[in-house]
């Protein structure tokens, strides 16, 4: 498959499709499984909430990709019942994956681990500093949700994107909202739901070619969500109310439209935020994604991220002439150990390193794997997220989350206060508060001279 993209779910008795997920499920739903960690067990010393929702803006009439919005928040105590996934998402978990939705079912059931509708905690002077989360793929707004609360947790706004392009494993086609303004609802029976779409069978790991014409459309429209995204919050930022629209599209049950968990709610988060620095963080072809958006022919309409941090990146679906384009944001990669030994061997590599005009000497998360940056590790216990490399083999639980937010939320501090960012520094890594251990540097000339 498409560098680890699923081949295609294989025929299977009715055992292994209803029976046996059934049975996991309730096995897994009776253990506490998934196991998500909240409030003081994130890495940094803020509460956080959440919501979901849309911005729309202009004349468009189109609304940005949904969106799940990580806060920091007064109280760790949820204020209104909003669930992990969405009961739609979980459709699109299985398909997939080629499993049954029954292996879903508990994280369909399990109250979001964040604060759902809490009050925003009062800003610092300019607002609080926004960061805008690209998932990989077969990602949903849901699927690095642990991340992104101990990004959260240091202090940012992290609004988690769901592209409609086809490589996430759900998403909704992003509603028609011309001609209305304010606050308004749009009927269940009037979402249109984006599954994952698989690569043609040529599309192999070895062919760059193949991989590059068959995600060269995904990655563009990504870039355009992320300016559309963009868009939507700068105008929200400067309270532009006559080119505003505020959809609301909550996927929680609807409750009365006091209640914290209307979708204008939003609007406070965003209008709090400092709009005109926003960074850029994301996860293999999500990483790929604001990769691209570090160049000036990007054209961001926030202008230039403040700084970018990349998680194991994928260099193959971009092709020599976007890699080799100048970036200008400061920039920071982390692998995990399995990716890095791709990366060693990989041909993109050279360009994808020399690409990088500020970049830290990149880290290495130690006894990790690609998907140890995602939530399934939290899904199922331990030996069988080993099983199914969702978890490194000697990993511990959470720990992966935590150091790659932490290492992420000091780089995007270091840069927006105008800290130095050099590849010569291979040690910063040990200054982390906390984290530090957990890495080692990947010295640039490593990749380079391979």
């Amino acid at each position: 498959g498409e560098s680890g993209e699923p081949e295609g779910p294989p025929t299977r008795s009715r055992w292994h499709t209803v029976i046996a997920p059934a049975v996991r499920a309730t096995f897994f739903l009776a253990g506490r499984w998934p196991r998500l960690q909240h409030g003081h067990a994130l890495a940094g010393s803020h509460p956080v909430g959440v919501r979901r929702g849309r911005l729309a803006y202009g004349s468009g009439g189109k609304a940005t990709p949904a969106i799940q919005l990580h806060y920091p928040a007064t109280t760790e105590n949820a204020e209104v019942e909003m669930p992990y996934f969405r009961q739609e998402a979980l459709d699109g978990l299985a398909k997939f994956s080629g499993s049954s939705r029954l292996v879903f079912e508990p994280l369909g059931h399990r109250q979001h681990p964040a604060a759902a509708g809490a009050p925003l905690l009062v800003p610092p002077p300019g607002g609080w500093p926004l960061i805008i989360f690209s998932h990989g793929l077969g990602g949903s707004m849901e699927m690095y949700t642990q991340f992104c609360m101990n990004l959260s947790s240091f202090g940012y706004v992290v609004v988690a994107i769901e592209h409609e392009d086809g490589s996430g494993s759900y998403a909704e086609r992003a509603p028609q909202v011309e001609g209305k303004e304010g606050v308004f609802d749009i009927p269940a029976q009037g979402r249109e739901p984006i599954l994952f779409t698989p690569p043609p069978t040529k599309v192999e790991g070895s062919n760059r070619d193949a991989i590059i014409a068959f995600r060269g459309p995904h990655l563009a429209q990504r870039l355009e969500e992320l300016r559309t995204t963009l868009e939507s919050i700068k105008a929200a930022g400067n309270q532009v109310a006559s080119n505003v629209s505020h959809v609301v599209e909550m996927y929680a049950p609807a409750p009365a439209a006091t209640q914290p968990h209307d979708a204008t709610a939003l609007l406070p988060i965003i209008q709090n935020c400092e709009t005109s620095r926003i960074s850029l963080v994301g996860h293999s072809f999500g990483a790929a994604t604001v990769f691209l958006a570090g160049a000036p022919s990007a054209a961001l309409p926030t202008g230039p991220p403040a700084a970018i941090a990349v998680l194991d990146p994928w260099a193959e679906c971009m092709s020599d002439e976007q890699l080799n384009e100048e970036k200008t944001p400061p920039m920071l990669s982390i692998h995990s150990e399995s990716w890095k030994e791709l990366a060693l061997k990989s041909s993109c590599a050279h360009a994808f390193m020399n690409s990088l005009s500020e970049l830290r000497a990149p880290l290495v998360l130690r006894k990790t794997v690609h998907q140890s940056f995602s939530d399934v590790m939290n899904w199922v216990p331990a030996m069988v997220s080993r099983r199914i490399h969702a978890l490194g083999p000697e990993e511990v639980l959470h720990v992966t989350h935590r150091a790659s937010a932490e290492a992420c939320a000091v780089h995007i501090a270091q840069a927006r206060h105008g800290a130095p960012t050099t590849a010569e520094d291979t040690h910063w890594h040990e200054r982390l508060p906390t984290a530090g251990k957990d890495f080692e540097s990947l010295r640039k000339q490593h990749v380079v001279n391979h």
